[in-house]
């Protein structure tokens, strides 16, 4: 089946018209031949019965007479008919009486005695037929025909039905040739359009229809389904052309904007970078992702050693995981905490900061990191006094910075150090945070 699902379908149709032919004239050509074979056993049965009981009527007085050579000149006349191959004579209590075998004949040897009846062998007929005389049993007869005739009447019927098959194979085709037109050319045209039309893309070719039968049919749903495509093709054409139009207008704005941002952005980095203070900021997982130049003086590391790293890289021991629990509090709550830290530096001596952490929300509000600024409160052995100067110029700085950043005037929670402290952050209570759409912003 798989090599016909591959061949063009007017041979198809061609195969399959010849293939239903040949089948319906075989089986009409064996019913024909089976019927004569049936018809000529029965003829053949009915020649040899009577053929058999002749020869035992005559053959009845040479048994009562017990005249067994009487007998065999009887069966003799069988020789008249060429078919008969042996013949036997039965006596009333089943011994051979007399014997009759064609010329030429292998030796006969007679049957056992049997009850009237028939039965066809591969090559033979054998018929039992009871021999009467005077209405009463005189013995029984044995006739055996051969079927030459039926074997020789099968092969004339062999080269018979040969060459009306072979004319009516041959007839078939021409007719199948001319007639599977009708079907396969409308079909075939179809197939081509549609190969044109995907191949050319366009879709305002048609298909003829032929007739209004099924393929007629089929035709029409072809054409009303190119119409809407190429319906479709249009609309999706001009909507195409418009979103061109507002790209290309959008990218132009897009430019505009960017062009602010990255000025806004150096101004920032600019500020950032000359501000007397360390700002960093830190994402979820409390990696370092900005620091600006004096973190990373105060630090003694440069930022591609601080950026992606932990607290661990830039604080002492005793400081990792106070600042750890202070970014999972942020985290957690998303409240900013403003107290003073003390760390120690490279020379040993105590550096006291005052330090103000806040959370970094995303345009949702959803906390995704933390930031802070460190500024420098007083070294070991200096006097805890207000810095008003590094008061007044954060809060100027705060009010003044560019977008990405805003300052409100809130409560932020402080810690009891904090409280008791006289310093900046204990009089101006401000609360960082950054838009999540720059990625520069304070950590």
């Amino acid at each position: 089946m798989q090599i016909f699902q591959n061949i063009s379908i007017r041979r198809k149709q061609t195969l399959i018209i010849m293939l239903t032919s040949s089948v319906v004239l075989l089986l009409a050509c064996a019913a024909f031949v089976a019927y004569d074979t049936v018809t000529f056993r029965q003829e053949l049965s009915g020649q040899v019965t009577i053929l058999a009981d002749a020869v035992g009527n005559n053959c009845a007085a040479a048994i009562d007479f017990n005249d067994p050579r009487a007998a065999e000149e009887t069966l003799a006349a069988l020789r008249a008919n060429a078919n008969i191959v042996s013949a036997c004579v039965y006596s009333r209590d089943g011994q051979v009486f007399a014997i009759y075998q064609r010329d030429g004949a292998s030796k006969f040897m007679p049957p056992a005695v049997r009850p009237a009846g028939q039965e066809f062998t591969r090559d033979e007929l054998h018929l039992f037929r009871v021999i009467k005389q005077g209405g009463e049993m005189a013995g029984t007869i044995f006739v055996a025909s051969d079927l030459k005739n039926l074997s020789a009447r099968l092969m004339s019927y062999v080269e018979i039905v040969g060459m009306v098959f072979l004319t009516a194979l041959l007839a078939a085709l021409l007719l199948s040739s001319r007639l599977q037109r009708l079907v396969s050319n409308p079909i075939m045209h179809l197939a081509q359009v549609a190969r044109t039309v995907a191949q050319d893309k366009n879709y305002s070719v048609r298909a003829t229809k032929h007739g209004n039968d099924e393929i007629g049919q089929l035709v029409e749903g072809f054409n009303e389904m190119l119409a809407q495509i190429q319906r479709r093709d249009a609309a999706l054409q001009s909507t195409r052309d418009d979103l061109e139009v507002r790209v290309a207008e959008r990218t132009a704005d897009l430019e505009k904007t960017n062009a602010a941002l990255d000025a806004a952005q150096g101004l920032y980095h600019s500020l950032v970078e000359q501000l007397p203070a360390n700002v960093y900021r830190k994402d979820a997982e409390g990696r370092f992702i900005f620091v600006n130049s004096r973190f990373c003086k105060s630090k003694g590391k440069t930022a591609d050693e601080i950026l992606g790293q932990v607290a661990s890289v830039v604080n002492s021991k005793e400081a990792v995981d106070r600042v750890a629990k202070e970014h999972e509090l942020i985290m957690r709550t998303g409240r900013s905490i403003e107290k003073e830290e003390f760390y120690t530096q490279r020379d040993g001596t105590v550096q006291y900061l005052q330090v103000l952490k806040s959370p970094v929300l995303d345009a949702d509000g959803k906390i995704i990191g933390t930031q802070g600024i460190q500024l420098i409160s007083r070294s070991a052995g200096r006097p805890r006094t207000p810095c008003a100067n590094h008061r007044r110029f954060t809060t100027r700085w705060l009010i003044k910075c560019p977008p990405p950043f805003s300052a409100r005037t809130q409560r932020v929670v402080t810690s009891s150090s904090t409280r008791r402290s006289a310093g900046l952050w204990r009089c101006c209570r401000i609360k960082f945070w950054a838009k999540p759409r720059s990625n520069w912003c304070l950590a």
